[in-house]
């Protein structure tokens, strides 16, 4: 089940956000001035690889892999980054969101 997390950073000129994360997904929600979502991040885990699916009103949707930059053994951990990775199956998002937001 998805629980928000509560103190959120957030960040000067960007639109406010709201985070909800349970042991499979993240949520993150982006608000406008007027309370209406502008857009979210559903992070979700496929086989080894965690994945992003983001979506934003004036740009639409994308699909990402998370490289977590934990590659290299003999070197410090860098910086996560997402890496574009156009398919996704809906179905299976779908079904993960439906479970986890009961």
């Amino acid at each position: 089940m998805l629980y928000e997390i509560s103190n959120v950073r957030q960040i000067p000129g960007e639109y406010y956000r709201r985070w909800f994360s349970d042991n499979i997904l993240d949520l993150i929600l982006w608000y406008s001035t007027d309370s209406r979502i502008t857009g979210f991040q559903l992070c979700y885990k496929s086989g080894n690889d965690e994945k992003a699916l983001t979506w934003f009103n004036d740009k639409g949707y994308s699909h990402h892999i998370i490289d977590d930059g934990e590659y290299h053994a003999s070197c410090f951990k860098m910086t996560p980054i997402l890496i574009h990775d156009g398919n996704f199956d809906n179905d299976y998002i779908l079904n993960l969101f439906i479970k986890a937001s009961d």
